[in-house]
């Protein structure tokens, strides 16, 4: 545990010498701070360019903005390009390492590789998950700022468990990381699984037990269009499914020659 510690201490310090807390914490606020926005004056917006384009015969019929609007865009966004972002950060985490040999030397002194790894992935996880909560605390303000809405239970309940959704883009970026061989095959094998795992929805017969069904069960909660007990077993397949790739990739790096 000791040298786990300082494994994770030494992460988390070159995550933030690296810029990578920073970079992911002004990307997730201006998604926290931009989404109630666009949600509340979008419409406004469309109907006023609608009004001044020239000839002017065109009509478009938005519906009026509600509060569920905004949870829509920021979990969006934060499904596709935050995620992105974030993989792009730290692909390069564990093939850097052997690719500088540094992770030879770390090996020598006697860390076991599967501290090594869970130090990898504890780090980055806590990162992405750091750089979340703030974003939604922000998020949460200017939704009161936009709507007059106070936190509820289902949107704080549908916030909370897209940890988990990131928690498994850190095992997806673990894994990739580990199997590959350069940092551009890490970036390969990361989206590769990202989109994997996106088109697993398509399945009937998973389909409600998918990664993206967390994103979209909890969607359809905050318009009433499902039920709390419904993101049960999305999380627990997220969750699970999260552990098995990082069990995963430590039984693979146990038989790398490094």
């Amino acid at each position: 545990m000791r040298r786990f510690r300082i494994l994770f201490r030494k992460e988390m310090t070159e995550n933030l010498r690296r810029r990578r807390l920073l970079v992911l914490g002004i990307v997730f606020l201006s998604f926290a701070i931009l989404s109630p926005m666009s949600a509340k004056y979008m419409p406004d917006l469309v109907q006023w360019i609608m009004s001044t384009t020239e000839g002017g015969g065109l009509q478009l019929t938005m519906p009026p903005p509600v509060p569920s609007d905004s949870y829509v865009q920021f979990l969006k966004n934060l499904t596709q390009m935050g995620v992105l972002l974030y993989m792009l950060l730290f692909m390069g985490a564990v093939t850097e390492e052997k690719r500088k040999g540094s992770v030879v030397l770390m090996l020598t002194k006697g860390v076991p590789r599967s501290t090594f790894l869970l130090a990898k992935f504890a780090s980055s996880a806590a990162t992405v998950l750091g750089a979340y909560v703030v974003s939604c605390v922000v998020f949460l303000f200017y939704q009161w700022l936009t709507f007059q809405e106070t936190p509820g239970g289902d949107g704080l309940l549908v916030l909370a468990s897209f940890g988990a959704y990131l928690v498994l883009m850190a095992g997806v970026t673990l894994l990739a990381g580990t199997v590959a061989q350069s940092t551009a095959m890490a970036a390969v094998g990361a989206l590769g699984g990202y989109f994997l795992l996106s088109m697993l929805s398509l399945l009937p017969v998973v389909k409600d037990y998918t990664p993206s069904a967390l994103v979209d069960q909890g969607l359809l909660l905050l318009v009433g269009k499902s039920m709390a007990s419904e993101l049960l077993w999305p999380l627990v397949a997220t969750l699970g499914l999260s552990a098995a790739l990082v069990a995963l990739a430590v039984a693979l790096f146990r038989k790398q020659e490094l």
